[in-house]
């Protein structure tokens, strides 16, 4: 019998070491028990690192034996993600985990595997049920950047989903308004207001005489009129939309606001006379309460 070649004993050697190893499943290892795996490569811009907001949809599983499995599917919208700073109270992304994403571009897919807490509940969503005191079950995330944004391109694809119905205006507005952290902003049922400048002079009622200040925004910044001053007794029914006359009645003289409302609260669904406001738009008043008579 001829004795095996050096080549074919070189090749079974190769065929152990995979067979005691395992072959490799595209995992790469990113240390602390995080791995990382490539799914596609997209060439969208800008990429995640230059963008001012961002687009991930998310689908994640959690498997902790013998009981619990989670499975979840998110789209969700952040900015700031170089500042790791995706709402004042999530910052708690690992930073491999961050430094991954920010290297990626529009399009891209990875799955990460990582514990649990190294994964921040609330950056996959924040009205999820992952079990956060698990901290070391693995979970399992794939990431898709689906678009990223400068700020106004931004502002435009929130107007444009919510003139469309792709998201409900509320949420558009919602969106907007979060994701500013250096403006606050406080919800009344379905009218937000951020409160700009806090006046001292007589609070507003039925009965009132009133002179206020606008402009009319639509979402994407874009004024619709000029400044535009009004007087009007608060109270009588067709002085001011709906929304604006619910946030007067929370406001007083001296006041300064963005008051910022879905159609229904503003001018409905055909929009206003003449098509200044389109059909179905949330808009935003940029508002002054420059008098108020008792």
């Amino acid at each position: 019998m001829n004795r095996p070649s050096s080549t074919l004993k070189l090749s079974l050697f190769v065929v152990l070491i995979i067979a005691i190893t395992g072959c490799n499943d595209g995992w790469e290892s990113m240390g602390d028990n995080i791995k990382k795996r490539l799914i596609a490569v997209g060439d969208c811009s800008p990429a995640i690192k230059d963008a001012t907001y961002f687009i991930i949809e998310t689908d994640y599983s959690v498997s902790a034996p013998p009981v619990i499995k989670s499975d979840g599917h998110h789209t969700i919208s952040y900015h700031n993600l170089n500042n790791n700073t995706l709402l004042p109270w999530e910052d708690s992304l690992h930073w491999r985990i961050k430094q991954e994403l920010l290297g990626m571009n529009c399009g891209d897919a990875m799955v990460i595997s990582a514990p649990i807490h190294a994964v921040n509940k609330t950056f996959l969503c924040g009205y999820n049920d992952l079990p956060s005191d698990r901290g070391e079950d693995l979970i399992e995330v794939n990431f898709k950047i689906m678009k990223t944004f400068d700020e106004q391109g931004y502002r435009d694809y929130l107007l444009s989903s919510a003139q469309h119905g792709e998201m409900l205006e509320t949420e558009a507005i919602e969106l907007l308004l979060m994701n500013n952290t250096e403006i606050a902003y406080e919800k009344h049922g379905d009218c937000f207001i951020q409160p700009l400048v806090v006046g001292a002079g007589d609070t507003i009622a039925a009965g009132s005489e009133v002179t206020i200040a606008y402009t009319t925004c639509l979402l994407n910044d874009k004024p619709l009129d000029k400044p535009t001053e009004l007087q009007f007794t608060f109270g009588r029914p067709d002085q001011v939309v709906e929304g604006l006359q619910y946030a007067l009645s929370m406001m007083r003289s001296g006041d300064e606001a963005n008051v910022y409302l879905p159609s229904y609260l503003a001018f409905g669904e055909e929009g206003s006379t003449g098509g200044v406001v389109p059909p179905k738009t949330p808009v935003y008043f940029k508002l002054k309460v420059v008098d108020v008579k008792n």
